[in-house]
């Protein structure tokens, strides 16, 4: 092939191509604005994760929230049982105390009831004999 054929095949090929030039331009300005829509719903998904990620930590948080004061409700009924046992051991003691002393009455009184019984039946007791059934209780 010679200079000038080639140029001519050249030559076609560039037309050919200067044609196309147009089409390659729409092509380009479509492919552009589909790049814009994709960047568009790309954003609006960031969004979108962005939101669902602040609800989950926000939901999270406030899950965590919620556990930690249940532990401190449960930390308080501890303590308040802790207490209640406390004084209901205090109350048990003190009770019990109170029944021993009730208790040393009651056979103080026994007793003088029953030297009492003697002494009506003729029998007589001592004053001495008085005197050692006595508590403090009764010297009131």
């Amino acid at each position: 092939m010679c200079i000038r054929d080639r140029t001519s095949v050249a030559m076609d090929q560039l037309e050919k191509d200067a044609r196309r030039v147009p089409e390659l331009e729409d092509e380009i300005a479509r492919l552009l604005r589909q790049v814009g829509e994709m960047s568009a719903r790309m954003r609006s998904m960031d969004d979108e994760l962005a939101a669902s990620k602040k609800k989950f930590t926000d939901g999270r948080g406030q899950w965590a929230q919620d556990v930690a004061d249940l532990e401190d409700t449960n930390d308080e009924l501890k303590e308040t049982m802790k207490k209640a046992a406390e004084r209901y051991e205090e109350e048990i003691e003190s009770a019990d105390k109170d029944k021993q002393k009730l208790q040393r009455e009651v056979d103080g009184m026994r007793e003088i009831v029953e030297a009492n019984e003697e002494a009506a039946q003729g029998g007589t007791v001592s004053y001495t004999h008085l005197r050692a059934h006595e508590t403090p209780e009764h010297l009131v």
